[in-house]
């Protein structure tokens, strides 16, 4: 089991705001990141890879929103947001309340069978040391990806305008 990382710490670190992206037209659906989760979460994935239909899958896991409105809502502080975007699960804190899993406009926020929340950290811990997440690593075909913010954004507002340029247009 990996120590508890301290919020301190992670400011300290300076880790450059990054979220997890994801292609769904690269995923084959083979649970490589659930693996790998589990791997560094005392073996149990915060992941959770969801067949949409035939065609595709998607991993399910915390998008660290922006506003998030699970640090939001927790009334013991069990949730924390650090000034880099990652939101932190102090068990401790936690009192089995779950209303960070009713808020959660995502509904990624699982329960374990000890009835703890489970959400994606982003693997914290491997940040710290300079690594990325544990899933993003172990995809085998590059769907999970893990970058900065802005470059994020940016291939998407690009793929967007690349798709609208390649459109039909209508004839009125």
């Amino acid at each position: 089991m990996q120590p508890p990382v301290r919020l301190r710490e992670v400011e300290e670190n300076k880790v450059i705001s990054k979220v997890l992206s994801f292609d769904i037209n690269r995923c084959i659906a083979c649970r490589a990141c659930e693996a790998a989760c589990g791997r560094e979460h005392s073996g149990i994935s915060h992941i959770f890879v969801t067949a949409i239909n035939d065609k595709y899958s998607i991993p399910l896991s915390c998008l660290q929103c922006g506003k998030s409105p699970c640090v939001d809502v927790c009334p013991t502080k069990a949730l924390e947001k650090t000034s880099h975007g990652a939101v932190i699960f102090h068990k401790i804190r936690c009192i089995g309340c779950r209303l960070c899993i009713i808020v959660c406009p995502f509904g990624v926020i699982q329960i374990d069978k000890e009835n703890n929340i489970l959400k994606c950290d982003t693997c914290i811990h491997r940040l710290k040391n300079g690594k990325d997440p544990a899933c993003v690593l172990t995809c085998p075909t590059k769907a999970l990806v893990y970058e900065k913010v802005g470059k994020t954004m940016s291939k998407k507002r690009k793929k967007r305008a690349l798709k609208t340029m390649h459109s039909k247009t209508r004839k009125n």
